[in-house]
């Protein structure tokens, strides 16, 4: 197996971690007795967790029947609730240029932080895009309220757009399909907390205001 260094327990003995180097130039890492490596550092520059063969520059895997936490991203503030502002802790993706900081490439950013600095118990996720040389937001999902917030446009498709600016709301279809369907008994629209549409399914009757008449 390749172990050339052993650490011992402090105590008892009864636990260790072997250290060596395969026949493929990879270091690895073994706890107690196991026969397989539990961490590898390939001689290509990846670092495997779980797995003996990394693909990329970190792999964590696991062999579970049931939900498996591969990676955990936390941070603990060292202040009292209600003290500071509100930090996040940020996932970031980006491609960079040869002699480019990382940092001024940031193109995908992950942030996740809290509804209030007093609360932790409701979160917020910020997805940010780099537009014109800065990462900003663009979505948020809040978990107080279970709403998600855009900045700018959303267009799926090209059929459905959302001008977030301009409250617009939109639909483009050039096929003649599609569109919006309300299904589920009759279906209605609020405006105000009044009903201003309604869809008679089984009779194909459109109704315009609560007590006023139908269109046909």
């Amino acid at each position: 197996s390749h172990r050339a260094i052993r650490i011992l327990e402090n105590d008892s003995a009864n636990e260790s971690w072997d250290i060596g180097v395969d026949v493929d130039g990879d270091l690895n890492f073994f706890n107690s007795a196991d026969s397989s490596p539990t961490v590898v550092f390939s001689d290509s520059g990846n670092v495997g967790i779980g797995t003996t063969s990394p693909d990329a520059k970190l792999v964590s895997a696991g062999i579970v029947d049931g939900d498996f936490t591969a990676l955990r991203l936390m941070n603990q503030k060292t202040y009292g609730s209600g003290t500071g502002t509100n930090e996040k802790v940020r996932f970031v993706m980006g491609i960079s240029e040869n002699g480019t900081p990382f940092s001024s490439r940031e193109g995908f950013a992950i942030d996740v932080g809290v509804n209030h600095e007093s609360d932790s118990s409701n979160a917020i996720v910020n997805f940010g895009v780099r537009d014109g040389g800065t990462l900003g937001t663009y979505q948020t999902v809040n978990g107080h309220n279970k709403s998600v917030d855009f900045v700018g446009n959303v267009d799926i498709g090209s059929v459905f757009t959302f001008n977030t600016s301009t409250d617009l709301f939109q639909i483009t279809n050039n096929q003649n399909t599609g569109g919006i369907n309300l299904s589920g008994g009759n279906s209605r629209i609020y405006f105000g907390g009044y009903r201003a549409i309604e869809g008679d399914q089984s009779g194909g009757t459109l109704y315009i205001g609560e007590g006023y008449g139908a269109i046909s």
